[in-house]
């Protein structure tokens, strides 16, 4: 086993190819992390930084020029990070795992799938590859930083020229079921093509039979205990090592163990936090060598001397002809190595499962190249011990009676500014209502849709976690749901600015490199130290001597997106950016921040003629595109008509108010001037 960082290895089996598909298995999840730490290495040649509000400027840049992967996400629904929800437009889902009452089971898998495609040529299997990670890290800063972990790194390549058409290979299996298990009818558009890269690969993981074989685990309908006794020769065990870092607090799996290797020595690393405390109690740590069993620390003194919390799940048993190690999710507890109790339905049982959904692979070597992992301590280093017992859910430990949220999936979306849900179960007998959006409304039917109001909305944009209140016995209990977000360029950019500061940007169009520079000069100038936006840093009050600018403007945008020729790709590309999404330097975003400036008193004959303008010139223009009134781009076109009505709508209540401007056939001579000068 080797040091390494693994964002470092997994951009060494990235390079040369582009990353197709991501599917990441989690327990814990933190959204920030992952869009600002992890993400980025699947952008080649990505320009992040790490202030983030230029990153979320960035994603929507690269949004538009089509790079970003297909990813969806599984995560612990109470495990998340339920502080703040993902700001981009991936797919999560947060699974509830059933258990019998009184139980607590978890989504527990930690294993990352990434399909690439050979730089340069055709993404179809023979040009692809699937790498896949099986550890013992969540997407969080200390599962991927902080923490000793361990994660085992493979690569699948197809073994077949023709797709299977019937049967399935064990990931394929493990996909379709952790699908099941969200309650989704569908896989997303990355299980899809992970799934179809899978048709052409017999045995995923087949080693070469001599020196090497590798087996897969994960624990639909199979305990881990009946996954070893099938793979491993029990009368060949001399030594097992087990490195956890939570135990359950009894000896039932030592005690298996012992029945099924009762020659084999049990060394066991002592649990430590960074603190070099001990994570378990000290009865339950005394419990375990009473059963003859060596506490150890690491052989190798740099780990051993390693300040880290140690959250690794290794298994090393040594045989005289073969050492089986196992890597993966799997701690040392009972609901860890219980298989999942799974019905008839494919579904998992909710009366009798009290297992967790793990997942783990088994290396299969020659003892020879295998070196120990552990070396008991000496008595002296016993005595010297201080534990400092830890609570965890990872543990299975706390109030099962907390994990009864309701099963709900929220679809926000941007573009129509409506909010969707459907609760799907464990709701009789209870009142549900929202906690800090659409007015503290209850949630009745079993689908429903809203509308979100302009308050709504801009909470959302800031931070788009949806949280219900549930009241039942004369009790309250919150809990916090990742909506599904639809039509992410539309999202309102959570950042103030004035029109002249976005106004900037179109100095500078189509040249990428320089708008990547304004972006972070602008990022940079409005946060602190702490990376935190400062809005007293990012507004500057325009004045009448900048009218000019603001026209300018508005025709080298013209002249931009109409008058210079593009291929059609990049041509609806552009479009879709400037006229339908919201970054830095969109027309949304531009009418955006002069609707705030109006109503801080400043220009509403200025905000009236651009509105004007940029009906007219821009999404009229744009509606009236040859191409845009071909079948294909129907969709897109209804939708430039439609920002088009609602721009005129709002410039007409907006000549109301001011004078000279109320007659109607002025506004008609205004409005033809304009489409005159087209």
């Amino acid at each position: 086993m080797e040091i390494h960082r693994l964002k470092d290895k997994i951009a060494d089996h990235i390079a040369g190819y582009h990353v197709q598909a991501i599917l990441v298995y989690s327990f814990n999840f933190d959204p920030q992390f992952f869009e600002n730490y992890v993400m980025p290495i699947f952008i080649d040649q990505a320009e992040f930084t790490d202030v983030a509000i230029y990153n979320k400027i960035l994603w929507r840049r690269y949004l538009k020029e089509e790079r970003i992967p297909d990813i969806t996400v599984y995560c612990d629904f109470y495990a998340k990070d339920s502080s703040q929800a993902p700001a981009l437009g991936y797919e999560v889902n947060c699974i509830q795992v059933p258990a019998q009452v009184g139980k607590i089971c978890n989504f527990h898998p930690k294993n990352l799938f990434l399909l690439l495609s050979k730089k340069g040529e055709e993404p179809i299997p023979k040009n692809q590859k699937l790498i896949v990670l099986t550890g013992s890290g969540n997407i969080t800063p200390s599962g991927w930083c902080d923490n000793f972990e361990v994660f085992a790194i493979d690569e699948i390549i197809p073994d077949k020229n023709r797709p299977n058409p019937k049967t399935k290979n064990q990931l394929q299996t493990m996909i379709s079921s952790m699908n099941r298990y969200s309650l989704k009818q569908d896989l997303s558009e990355a299980e899809r093509k992970i799934d179809h890269f899978l048709k052409y690969v017999n045995t995923p993981f087949h080693g070469d039979d001599k020196d090497l074989s590798r087996v897969f685990y994960y624990s639909s309908n199979n305990s881990f205990s009946n996954f070893l006794q099938k793979n491993i020769n029990s009368e060949n065990i001399k030594k097992i090592e087990i490195i956890s870092p939570y135990f359950s607090p009894n000896t039932n799996l030592l005690q298996i163990l012992q029945k099924n290797y009762h020659d084999a020595d049990i060394h066991i690393l002592v649990p430590r936090l960074r603190s070099d405390e001990v994570s378990i109690s000290e009865a339950s740590f005394r419990e375990i060598r009473q059963m003859n069993v060596s506490w150890c620390n690491w052989f190798d003194q740099d780990k051993a001397k390693a300040v880290r919390n140690q959250h690794a799940k290794i298994y090393r048993l040594h045989g005289q002809q073969k050492v089986y190690t196992i890597v993966g999710s799997v701690n040392f507890t009972v609901p860890a190595w219980e298989g999942l109790e799974i019905g008839h339905t494919g579904a998992i049982d909710t009366k009798k499962n009290i297992g967790n959904v793990e997942s783990a692979i088994m290396y299969i070597e020659n003892p020879t190249s295998i070196d120990t992992l552990l070396r008991p301590l000496e008595e002296i280093e016993l005595g010297n011990l201080k534990f400092q017992p830890v609570q965890d859910i990872e543990a299975n430990d706390g109030n099962a009676g907390d994990r009864n949220a309701p099963n709900i999936t929220f679809l926000l979306n941007w573009k129509d500014g409506v909010l969707l849900y459907e609760i799907k179960d464990k709701c009789r007998g209870r009142k549900i209502v929202f906690e800090d959006i659409l007015d503290q409304k209850e949630l009745i039917n079993a689908k429903q849709k809203h509308r979100l109001n302009r308050i709504d909305l801009q909470l959302l944009s800031t931070n788009s976690m949806i949280r219900i209140k549930v009241g039942q016995n004369e009790g309250c209990q919150s809990y916090a749901y990742y909506p599904i977000q639809l039509h992410i360029e539309n999202k309102p950019l959570d950042l103030k600015m004035s029109a002249l500061q976005i106004l900037d940007f179109w100095n500078f169009l189509g040249d990428r490199d320089k708008q990547f520079i304004m972006s972070d000069q602008f990022s940079q100038l409005v946060t602190d130290n702490w990376g935190i936006i400062n809005e007293a840093k990012s507004t500057y009050t325009s004045v009448l001597n900048h009218i000019a600018t603001y026209f300018n403007a508005l025709i080298k945008l013209e002249e931009y997106l109409f008058n210079q020729v593009k291929d059609r790709q990049l041509f609806i590309q552009e479009i879709n950016y400037y006229l339908l999404s919201e970054n830095i330097d969109t027309v949304m975003h531009c009418l955006s921040a002069l609707e705030r400036q109006v109503k801080e008193g400043e220009f509403k004959t200025l905000y009236w003629m651009f509105m004007q303008i940029a009906a007219h010139n821009l999404y009229g223009q744009a509606e009236e595109h040859p191409l845009l009134k071909q079948d294909h781009y129907q969709e897109m076109r209804a939708n430039i008509k439609r920002e088009k009505k609602a721009i005129i709508k709002k410039s007409k209540a907006l000549a109301a108010e001011i004078p000279g401007l109320e007659e109607e056939h002025k506004l008609r001579w205004f409005e033809g001037q304009i489409k005159d000068k087209k």
